[in-house]
């Protein structure tokens, strides 16, 4: 349990650097950063589900004597405090990222739309060139 613990905490230590803004003007670092974080939380988390299978396995709870117990009830209690940090952190990082996908999706219809405009206008200008040479000359 104090393994699962100490990983819930790397987790935790992981995320609290990672301050999203959701300025456009660090879009790229901020959605590359977002991920980055995620993908290594996935990584750490299979140790959690390693530790929560052999827990399961185990059967501690019928097992465990009044001291244990104890012990357990105050790991337990240390787990849920991270947790519900790591959830508000998450909470705040997700509103950012939606944030940030909007910002991208605006940016994706505004490059879409000056594509067709100039598409457009070039076809109108554009004169058909001969590439062909006359041989008769």
């Amino acid at each position: 349990m104090e393994q699962k613990t100490d990983i819930l905490q790397k987790i935790l230590d992981i995320t609290r650097p990672i301050l999203l803004t959701g300025d456009p003007d660090n879009i790229d670092y901020e959605a590359q950063a977002f991920v980055n974080l995620y993908q290594r939380r996935e990584n750490i988390l299979v140790g959690v589900e390693k530790i929560d299978a052999q827990i399961a396995a185990l059967n501690l709870p019928e097992q465990l004597g009044a001291e244990y117990v104890i012990q357990l009830a105050v790991i337990n209690d240390k787990q849920k405090k991270i947790a519900t940090e790591l959830i508000e952190l998450d909470k705040a990082n997700m509103a950012i990222y939606e944030k940030l996908k909007e910002q991208v999706k605006g940016d994706l219809k505004n490059v879409r739309q000056t594509k067709d405009v100039n598409e457009a206008y070039m076809d109108a200008f554009d004169s058909p060139q001969g590439y062909l040479f006359d041989k008769k000359n």
